[in-house]
Formats: C-alpha cells, sequence, structure tokens
C-alpha cells in the first residue's frame, strides 16, 4: 500500500474569484486552479515514478508544474 500527504498550496476556486473581482483585487491573490491539484492527484494515483514520494508530503503545485501536468500552467509572469 502506498500513501501520500497531499499539500494543495494556495487553490483559486470560483467564489474567491468572484469575491476577488468585486473588491477590485483580481490580480492580488494568485493560486492554482482546482484542476491543477486533480492533474497531481492523478499523477500520484497513476504513474510508478510516483511511488519515489510515497510516505512524503508532495507539494502538488510544485508537482504539477515540475511534470508539466497541466498545458499552459503556470500561465507566464506578467
Amino acid at each position: 500500500m502506498v500513501a501520500y500527504s497531499i499539500d494543495p498550496g494556495h487553490v483559486t476556486t470560483e467564489k474567491m474569484e468572484l469575491t476577488q473581482k468585486g473588491r477590485g483585487f483580481e490580480d492580488h491573490f494568485i493560486g492554482a486552479p482546482p484542476e491543477v491539484i486533480g492533474a497531481a492527484v492523478a499523477w500520484l494515483a497513476t504513474d510508478p515514478e510516483a511511488k519515489a514520494l510515497a510516505g512524503e508530503i508532495v507539494l502538488a503545485q510544485r508537482e504539477a508544474k515540475r511534470r508539466e501536468l497541466v498545458p499552459g500552467w503556470p500561465p507566464p509572469r506578467k
């Protein structure tokens, strides 16, 4: 059996986006969209290479970026 502890980091939900836009803060708190975390979890569950991270805290956003799991994410910096 393999177990992971997944740290999603700051995740921007639809509600957070609406709240930020309503208050004029759309570019102040930028996090990953939920699909980035989902892609990292899917990678952990399906890729044999992921077993090397068993028992560790997995930073989902870092692994998604490192492995280019979501095309176009992260967006280029402004």
